[in-house]
């Protein structure tokens, strides 16, 4: 983990695709971001500069992670062929002295009607073989969790989609979350026994000393 990163702020998507870009939530480092994106139709082209990133002050405890805000992945369906459809690659990888051993994938936006849908598809690398995957949908399923293996670096590849024949499809938000290995704290009566367990055989060692010294 980059020791030097400064800690992951508020900004738009092109500031993180810098090349050498790195930030940190937490005790995770994030860095090798990207991003690419594409249309269908006469639906508008999502720009870097277009989406806000930032900590994801939502994660639960034990957790960190970023949340995107992606209102530019919009489309406005007119029922007319080919549909609309706008399409973003996002990745990046985080990294971790600690090990991460789950992931967290929630969204939000809208989406009217039967022929409307947004969706994220995301695929982790580096959790074993398969790679593990995640995907969150409207409407119907808007978050979605996965654990995996410990380990220290999780390489991660979002595919977000807003679809609509007729109608508006709009997703407004994606929040990633890792959690890390607990390690699990002895409780004050365990502490207690242990205390005394060393205390006693501190004496039992002394009561041998004394006896080797009255016998010499």
């Amino acid at each position: 983990m980059d020791a030097f990163a400064a800690p992951c702020a508020q900004a738009t998507y092109d500031t993180y695709i810098v090349s050498g870009f790195t930030c940190t939530v937490g005790d995770q480092t994030y860095s090798n971001f990207s991003f690419a994106s594409s249309v269908v139709g006469n639906a508008d082209k999502p720009l870097a500069a277009d989406i806000t990133v930032s900590p994801d002050d939502q994660a639960p405890a034990g957790s960190f992670g970023l949340q995107f805000s992606t209102a530019a992945i919009s489309v406005l369906g007119n029922n007319l062929d080919p549909a609309e459809k706008v399409d973003v690659t996002l990745d990046f990888t985080v990294t971790s002295d600690s090990l991460i051993d789950d992931a967290l994938l929630v969204i939000a936006g809208s989406a009217n009607g039967v022929t409307n849908s947004v969706s994220v598809g995301e695929t982790l690398t580096g959790t074993g073989t398969p790679s593990k995957t995640l995907s969150a949908f409207l409407p119907g399923q808007p978050d979605d969790h996965v654990t995996f293996d410990p380990t220290h670096t999780v390489g991660v590849l979002k595919d977000a989609i807003a679809f609509s024949i007729s109608g508006f499809a709009s997703l407004s938000a994606i929040r990633q979350d890792f959690s890390e290995v607990q390690v699990p704290v002895p409780e004050p009566a365990t502490l207690g026994l242990l205390g005394m367990g060393l205390l006693g055989v501190g004496l039992v060692r002394r009561r041998r000393s004394r006896r080797v010294s009255q016998a010499s």
